[in-house]
């Protein structure tokens, strides 16, 4: 959201007060964010690498019914949410975006999961910063955390905002697979009564999907994510030849080896950090057993968070997709496969997983 001064700030809230004009988009809110009182009656955050199934969990347990959840409506109009609820309008501007992102594409091209105004989405869209340097944005996209002291702020208001646009007062779930990294008990301080979910998966699997799914993302763009992320956005705005310098760089040896740091870095960091989580705020699976045993571990995940999970599970297909480790990836996990072991031991993985 643009940054406005105090004057600016009292004359749109003035205007819009006297019914004289409506404040442009970035200030829309401005007049109604002293509506903001309560935050959520719990925060619910799903941690894990990317592409270790968060989002499967995520989608899951947003369907139970038992959690209020960011959506990508609330992410692209971020800055009129409040004056949408207030003034009756939040179901004729999603239903307006809803057509809007449908008519330009059909799912979110990594998962093929259908796109729409009301697909849970990450927080991370509206706390990120931005990065000039191209050969910075994909380390600062993964491992760099999104809530810190400095957004600290921002992130509390969203939460609000999701609390007073919300039909029903309930947990807020949330999920951002970068806090994970680094972040995780860091969270756990600045919200004491919070509950985490951790999901777990193999590395290799999870830097090999990194880079496919990367490689798709900046093939053809993906009008969805534009909506939500406009680094990403500007990026198909530029000549031609620097997305595919982009590209070129994220399907490199380079890249290979600085994801391959990235995540022994992370998984130290959770090893030395997770025994302080405290008592009772914490529940980890592994994203192979989720698979095999969806059902189990979603009770087990509503016995932990104090609420059944009454979820249909018939015609839910699990299966991970096959995806052939590239070459390039399997050098450099190769290298530094050592320096995964103490991770792999902790959750009982083999050095390569069975399946390649």
């Amino acid at each position: 959201m643009a940054v406005w001064n105090t004057r600016k700030a009292a004359a749109a809230a003035a205007k819009v007060a006297k019914g004289e004009d409506e404040a442009p988009v970035e200030a829309a809110d401005l007049p109604y964010l002293g509506s903001l009182r309560d935050m959520p009656p719990g925060l619910v955050f799903i941690f894990g690498c990317h592409r270790s199934g968060t989002t499967l969990l995520y989608h899951l347990l947003a369907e139970s019914g038992r959690f209020n959840y960011v959506t990508a409506y609330d992410l692209i109009k971020y800055d009129e949410l409040l004056r949408n609820h207030l003034q009756g309008r939040t179901e004729e501007v999603r239903e307006e975006l809803d057509r809007e992102i449908r008519a330009r594409q059909a799912d979110r091209v990594v998962d093929k999961l259908p796109v729409g105004a009301g697909l849970p989405e990450e927080y991370r869209f509206v706390l990120a910063g931005e990065v000039d340097d191209p050969f910075k944005q994909a380390r600062e996209m993964i491992f760099a955390p999104n809530l810190t002291d400095a957004t600290k702020d921002k992130f509390i208001e969203l939460c609000r905002k999701k609390q007073l646009t919300a039909e029903e007062s309930l947990p807020l779930l949330l999920k951002n697979p970068s806090d994970f990294y680094k972040n995780f008990l860091a969270i756990a301080g600045m919200f004491p009564d919070q509950k985490s979910i951790i999901i777990h998966r193999h590395p290799l699997k999870i830097i090999n999907s990194l880079v496919v799914n990367w490689d798709l993302i900046f093939k053809d763009q993906s009008h969805y994510l534009s909506m939500l992320d406009r680094q990403y956005a500007r990026l198909f705005d530029a000549p031609p030849i620097a997305r595919n310098i982009t590209r070129s760089f994220l399907r490199s040896a380079f890249n290979a080896r600085l994801l391959v740091s990235g995540m022994i870095d992370g998984f130290s960091y959770y090893l030395q950090n997770i025994g302080a989580m405290p008592a009772g705020s914490c529940i980890e699976l592994r994203y192979e057993d989720f698979c095999r045993e969806p059902g189990r571990h979603l009770d087990e995940i509503g016995a932990f968070l104090g609420t059944p999970l009454e979820l249909d599970l018939a015609g839910l297909s699990t299966e991970p997709r096959r995806q052939e480790v590239l070459p390039v990836i399997r050098r450099a996990y190769d290298r530094k496969a050592k320096q995964f072991a103490p991770y792999l031991a902790q959750l009982g993985y083999d050095t390569y997983p069975a399946d390649g």
